[in-house]
Formats: C-alpha cells, structure tokens, sequence
C-alpha cells in the first residue's frame, strides 16, 4: 500500500491511498493429514471450507472461515473421546498460487476413556 498527498488550495491537502490486492485464491483441493481416527469424509462434513459453493461456483481461500474450520476439526476428535487432538495451521498452508490445496494437519492424538461419572446437587429425578 502507498500513499502520497495532493496539494489543494485550502489548507488541507489530499490524502490518497493505492491499494493493491492480489489476487483471489481458489481452494483446488482439502487434504486431511494425521486423520487416522476419523475418516476424511467425516471430517469434510465438518467444515466450511471445500472446493466448490453450490454446483457451479468455485470456493475462495478466507483467513477466518479456516481459523473456524481448525476449531470445528479439534472439537469433532473431542466429541469422540479424543480430548488432546489438535489441529493447526502451519506456514506452508499458506496460499501461494491461484489454485490452493488446502492443507489441515491432525495432531494424532489418543483416546481417553471416561470410567465413571459423578452428578452432584441433582434434587429432581
């Protein structure tokens, strides 16, 4: 981004900006790493990003759709027992190119059984 002032005949001069974007990113491809507990396709119902909107319209790389998607992945392993999974964003899932395969890596992680429970301070049946 730039920016530069532009003289006027008042007092206050311009300010402009140049803005310039890149361009949009596609998702090409989700690839799922580390999922040895959950199928991919169990995974893939999970989040919101894909490669396709609809039928016909391609999907676009978004920051905080996938920050969403990280915590929905790591809150489907904890539904099933695995509470210490972990998933994460690394550097190389950065986009880099027009067409993105996006990668989530899956800390493998291991299932925690729960023995027994304990309710307290239940007065109605």
């Amino acid at each position: 981004m730039r920016f530069r002032w532009i003289p006027t005949r008042s007092r206050r001069p311009k300010l402009v900006y140049n803005v310039k974007e890149g361009s949009r990113v596609k998702i090409v491809a989700v690839k799922f790493s580390g999922n040895s507990a959950l199928k991919t396709r169990e995974l893939k119902k999970t989040i919101k990003s894909s490669t396709r909107s609809w039928v016909f319209f391609s999907k676009y790389y978004n920051e905080e759709e996938l920050a969403e998607d990280l915590v929905k992945l790591q809150k489907a392993y904890q539904r099933k027992g695995f509470l210490n999974a972990k998933s994460r964003q690394g550097a190389s899932s950065m986009p880099r190119k027009p067409g993105f395969a996006l990668p989530l890596p899956l800390r493998k992680a291991r299932l925690m059984p729960c023995t027994t429970s304990f309710f307290t301070g239940n007065k109605e049946v």
